[in-house]
Formats: C-alpha cells, sequence, structure tokens
C-alpha cells in the first residue's frame, strides 16, 4: 500500500505485537518495534501503540501525548490512558486489533493525511471549536 510509511509499533514484545508487525509489513509498510519506555529514540511516521492486556502505560502516557507523530492505538478496552491519548494534538485513532486489512487500510489513510496535515500547519494556531478551545481529531474506526 504505501511503502513510504514507517510504523514503530510500541508495546510489550508478544505474539499481539508480532502479529502487528506482519500485518503492517503485508499492507507495504516499513514495520519496527520498540518497548513502551524506550521509544522515542526510535523513527517512525507513525505510532502504533498496543495497549491490549494490562500493561502499565502511565509513566509513557505524557511522552506519547508530546509526540508530533500521528498516534494509532490497538485497545480492546477504554481505558483512562486511551481516553487522554484521544485528544492529543497531532491526531490519534482507535482500533481493536481485530478488524481486517480494509479496515487497517483506512485507518494507515488517515494517518497519512493527519501526517501531512501536520506538517503544512506548523505555523498555525489551532482551529477552535464552539467553546473557543483547540479542536483535536481523534477518530474510532
Amino acid at each position: 500500500m504505501n511503502t513510504e510509511i514507517q510504523v514503530l509499533i510500541v508495546g510489550e514484545n508478544g505474539t499481539e505485537r508480532a502479529g502487528l508487525v506482519g500485518r503492517f509489513d503485508a499492507l507495504g509498510c516499513d514495520a519496527a518495534t520498540a518497548e513502551p519506555n524506550s521509544y522515542l529514540a526510535e523513527d517512525g511516521d507513525l505510532l502504533v501503540a498496543d495497549f491490549r492486556g494490562d500493561g502499565d502505560w502511565d509513566q509513557v502516557a505524557a511522552a506519547l501525548a508530546a509526540d508530533e507523530r500521528p498516534l494509532l492505538m490497538i485497545a480492546d478496552r477504554p481505558t483512562p490512558v486511551v481516553r487522554e491519548l484521544s485528544s492529543r494534538a497531532a491526531g490519534a485513532m482507535v482500533l481493536t486489533g481485530s478488524e481486517n486489512d480494509s479496515g487497517f487500510r483506512v485507518a494507515l489513510s488517515l494517518c497519512s493525511a493527519l501526517r501531512g496535515r501536520g506538517r503544512r500547519r506548523t505555523r498555525r494556531r489551532p482551529v477552535s471549536g464552539a467553546w473557543g478551545r483547540p479542536v483535536r481529531p481523534a477518530i474510532a474506526i
């Protein structure tokens, strides 16, 4: 699909993370992995955080919120960290991980658009909503 998209999958090492690597590779992405506490040094156009399971993400949430790359969250339930990150400035999407390939393709297309939008708008002020608060894209598929 998009060979130029470098996907960095952040999550605990295991079969679920390995499955995500295989899926993104099959979709034509360059997929790499990183542990939650060490991902900041890694390259990638898109962050994928695998929140499935019982991992402790509270310490990493602030760094994920401040990261300028779009974030695709894989979560099997709504957790406080997922809710917090859904309003991050660089954009966020949530998938359950059980989607078929077309669901992941749509997510990649939207994240690619968010990535391009962020590059063009680096010097602009955020668009304000009805109450004067910045509008931040959060998309759930």
